[in-house]
C-alpha cells in the first residue's frame, strides 16, 4: 500500500497523505485519470513495502548519514514522492 492524495490536499494539510491504495492500483490510475487528481507522497513506504529496500542503491558519500542507526533514531526516512508528468517543482 501507498499513500496518496490530490498535490494540493497534501501540501495543505503538512505533506501528509492518508489516501491508502496499493502501488499497483496507483500506477493504473495514473494512466486514466487527470493530473492534478493523484499523487503518491509516502514517508513510510519502507514500512509498507520493506523489499524496497532492495532496489535502492546508496551513493557512497551519503552513506556515512544514509544508515540503519540514523534511520532507527529518526534522522532520516526514505520517501516515495512521485506524480503524473510536469506536475513537480520546475528547474529554472
Amino acid at each position: 500500500m501507498v499513500k496518496t492524495g490530490s498535490e494540493s490536499s497534501i501540501v495543505y494539510s503538512g505533506g501528509v497523505a492518508e489516501v491508502k491504495v496499493t502501488l499497483k492500483d496507483m500506477i493504473n490510475r495514473m494512466y486514466t485519470q487527470s493530473a492534478d487528481e493523484l499523487f503518491v507522497f509516502d514517508t513510510t513506504i519502507l514500512s509498507s513495502i520493506p523489499e524496497l529496500i532492495g532496489d535502492i542503491t546508496i551513493p557512497s558519500f551519503y552513506q556515512h548519514w544514509d544508515n540503519t542507526a540514523n534511520e532507527s533514531e529518526g534522522r532520516l526516512w526514505h520517501m516515495l514522492s512521485f506524480g503524473p508528468s510536469q506536475t513537480g517543482i520546475r528547474f529554472k
